[in-house]
């Protein structure tokens, strides 16, 4: 069965010496696609000039950018670190004349656009790099965004930027999946029982989010689909739940073995609780995530079964297999439901049983 994607357009905008974090979010954008995509119904595409614009005539470079790629972007992200860059005849930097595009585009329409500006704020490996009047006019920049509400990211290492940018991302990929518009099930309970209404059921492509005709035996089909992909996922929450309790008692068992010991050799406190912090945020990352699919997946199903189970009442000469079969759809539903629920109140064992790091450890 075909998938159709929204395609969510990522602007970003830098100097040139961000290289790294560059590929880092391309990297990331390839891992939110290739995981989730399918799942959410949405994929990102990154734009920048350095990809998308094509050597041409204007007023100024800059001008031949803009020209080319205009504004037709859902996200704007913009690094620096500590180069400003060159001046344009409109702002003092490329990058400065692409976040006022996008700020402004924001302001003329709040949910047109996301606008998310970052700065790495360690000092380079070779402090002869630095030039003093790109690095003060970062910090001029950094302070006039923030004067205009802007709330922007700081990181350290790129590894700080790469889980920032993962984390904002996957945020605002679901978004997205929240904007597939389905036909409601009590607008169909609501219709009228006239062929017009079928033919709806069957030929509206946008209710079940793909291109093809969706008959009831697609809607069968995609019935299960759904509840297979909600069993896969209990499995897999399952798993990353275990891993981290897991990773928290190890964390709790090493701040507990410093306390009662008094001395030996071990880890730095901080460097522990830090870890056990990164823990923490990975996992709350991922209960962001599966909650979005489990909720994604079983209203899909049950919308699909709705409407199977519309047209299956509408027609005259159901088979005895059809019934047998509507049946094992609905004892489906059932075990899948049944099985999320077990999950869910294993999660919450898993969790209630988790040593508790206390003040006094």
């Amino acid at each position: 069965m075909n998938r159709q994607h929204t395609v969510v357009r990522i602007f970003l905008a830098s100097p040139d010496d961000v290289a790294e974090e560059r590929q880092i979010l391309d990297d990331v954008v390839k891992s939110i696609n290739a995981g989730w995509s399918d799942n959410l119904g949405a994929r990102f595409e990154v734009v920048s000039w350095k990809t998308h614009a094509n050597p041409g005539i204007g007023s100024d470079p800059q001008a031949v950018i803009n020209r080319q790629l205009g504004t037709d972007y859902d996200v704007f992200i913009g690094i620096m670190w500590t180069r400003f860059g060159s001046p344009t005849p409109r702002a003092d930097s490329g990058t400065e004349e692409e976040f006022e595009q996008a700020y402004n585009k924001y302001i003329d329409s709040p949910d047109s656009t996301h606008v998310m500006f970052y700065f790495k704020s360690n000092s380079p490996k070779n402090l002869d790099e630095i030039n003093v009047q790109q690095l003060e006019k970062v910090r001029e920049f950094k302070n006039k965004i923030s004067d205009k509400g802007v709330l922007f990211g700081s990181f350290g290492e790129s590894g700080e930027f790469r889980e920032l940018v993962n984390l904002h991302l996957t945020r605002i990929i679901q978004v997205y999946d929240d904007k597939i518009q389905y036909l409601p099930v009590n607008e169909i309970l609501r219709a009228d029982k006239s062929n017009a209404i079928l033919k709806k059921i069957d030929n509206n492509a946008v209710l079940l989010g793909d291109d093809n005709d969706v008959g009831y035996l697609d809607l069968a089909e995609i019935f299960q689909e759904n509840f297979d992909k909600n069993s896969d996922f209990s499995e897999e929450f399952g798993n990353i739940t275990f891993n981290f309790g897991e990773n928290i008692k190890k964390i709790v068992g090493e701040l507990k073995q410093i306390h009662e010991r008094n001395g030996g050799n071990y880890r730095n406190p901080k460097e522990i609780i830090i870890e056990g912090a990164e823990y923490l945020f990975s996992y709350s990352t991922e209960v962001k995530i599966y909650r979005e699919l489990f909720r994604k997946h079983c209203g899909g199903g049950i919308r699909a079964l709705s409407k199977y189970l519309y047209i299956i009442e509408k027609m005259d000469d159901i088979e005895k297999n059809d019934m047998n079969f509507t049946v094992d759809m609905v004892r489906s539903l059932w075990e899948s439901m049944n099985n999320t629920k077990n999950s869910m109140m294993s999660m919450g064992e898993t969790i209630y049983s988790l040593p508790r790091a206390t003040k006094k450890t």
